[in-house]
């Protein structure tokens, strides 16, 4: 049985070889097995995997744009005290219990 290339620790030494006489030699162990995983992925792999992140950023942003309201309305003093809010928040969850 063969060893899959990305599994190939003799393969992985010669591409941290090359990435090192190319000048990469500030990358990071993460950084140079990111490259790794990446140098051999397939192309449906490589799309997938941006799919993946461009979903992941697109809630990143949706969760800025949250937090940048709720900001927005802190500083322009639209809160409730918080002794006040658990109170409101017990009365409607008792009256929900009924």
């Amino acid at each position: 049985m063969g060893v899959y290339r990305c599994n190939d620790l003799r393969a992985f030494c010669d591409f941290a070889d090359l990435l090192l006489s190319t000048g990469e030699s500030s990358l990071t162990l993460d950084e140079a097995l990111i490259r790794w995983e990446l140098a051999n992925s397939s192309e449906k792999e490589r799309e997938q995997t941006l799919r993946e992140i461009r979903l992941e950023l697109n809630d990143m942003d949706e969760s800025l744009r949250w937090l940048r309201l709720r900001l927005d309305d802190m500083n322009a003093g639209r809160t409730v005290d918080f002794f006040e809010f658990v109170d409101e928040w017990r009365r409607n969850f008792a009256s929900a219990d009924e």
